[in-house]
């Protein structure tokens, strides 16, 4: 049994990223999205989710590196830039955080906790005034297992499943964002094309999630596979079927009550209906780039085109939430 959970990232970045991820799972196969609360359309995500799509799971989508923190920026000076922005890409946080002096090393982290609680606190207002399904947890650009962000996101991880956690809703699932390969047909007739440095990335990530799962004593996690970084940002149709191809190859998650071998990943995704940036919206120069991509276009298209339900139906694969995993 193959089951695919479809991941929209960056719910709450602009009117356009909302209106897309909220039509592909009215008429598509979109069954997740993660929301970033710290930029100035979350809210605005949150009511429309509330009022037109009430059952899409929603994860917070952890952000340090883009927008404007939900902590007043005097008590994150070391994250943020003389106008209160975030100011810090992975590589700079890994380095403040882990090579730094011990004094700024010890206050980033406090920092960083801080950030990370204020948006956990701002994803709790929204899920309880607007009576949303939450039911995973992630970051933007995949920072939460980098040494000093994973403790504060343990944290949470564990605060929501043990102690605030209504019992009838389901427990948050973790993304773990280690990108099965599958093949090397695949490997080379993908990864070359687009990105050549995606195999740097997923061996960054590999590390740190595998270093950050043994150091936390986490073995007993269940992560799903995970689809994004091959081709990360143009999951268009043929990087669809590169990963629905190797679907098969993935671990195991589960074994059902007969005993069936039960494979679960999560497919990834950024979509947009188009380029436009409202005027409102506070991001970073990278990711103004990101989304005026005509990649955000086509991979929005993906989902609502009965190609990709005919390909999911030829690779036997049922699309699924976090939340019925």
């Amino acid at each position: 049994m193959n089951k695919l959970i479809v991941t929209a990232d960056d719910l709450g970045f602009s009117p356009s990223v909302n209106g897309a991820i909220i039509e592909a799972h009215k008429n598509g196969v979109l069954t997740a999205a993660s929301l970033m609360v710290n930029m100035p359309f979350a809210e605005q995500a949150a009511e429309q989710i509330s009022n037109e799509v009430p059952k899409l799971g929603l994860g917070l989508h952890v952000c340090l590196t883009s927008g404007k923190p939900v902590s007043h920026p005097s008590d994150v000076p070391l994250l943020v830039n003389k106008n209160g922005d975030f100011c810090r890409s992975f590589p700079s946080l890994l380095a403040l955080l882990n090579f730094s002096s011990a004094r700024k090393k010890a206050a980033a982290r406090a920092q960083v906790e801080k950030e990370i609680l204020a948006q956990f606190d701002k994803m709790r207002k929204f899920v309880r005034q607007y009576n949303l399904v939450f039911d995973h947890l992630d970051s933007h650009q995949h920072i939460h297992f980098i040494p000093g962000i994973d403790g504060a996101v343990w944290r949470v991880f564990d605060e929501w499943n043990n102690e605030l956690r209504d019992k009838s809703t389901p427990p948050l699932v973790l993304r773990r964002p280690v990108e099965f390969f599958g093949t090397r047909q695949r490997v080379t007739s993908r990864f070359t094309k687009y990105f050549p440095g995606g195999l740097l990335k997923k061996l960054i990530l590999t590390k740190l999630s595998g270093d950050s799962i043994q150091m936390n004593n986490r073995a007993d996690v269940s992560f799903p596979g995970y689809f994004g970084i091959l081709e990360t940002g143009r999951m268009n149709a043929p990087a669809w079927e590169s990963a629905l191809s190797v679907f098969e190859k993935t671990p195991v998650f589960k074994q059902s009550v007969s005993g069936e071998p039960i494979r679960v990943a999560e497919l990834n995704l950024h979509p947009s209906l188009d380029a436009n940036i409202d005027s409102r919206c506070c991001c970073s120069k990278d990711d103004r780039k990101f989304h005026q991509s005509p990649f955000r276009r086509q991979e929005f298209e993906t989902l609502v085109s009965s190609a990709t339900f005919d390909l999911l139906a030829q690779y036997n694969v049922e699309t699924t939430s976090f939340g019925n995993i």
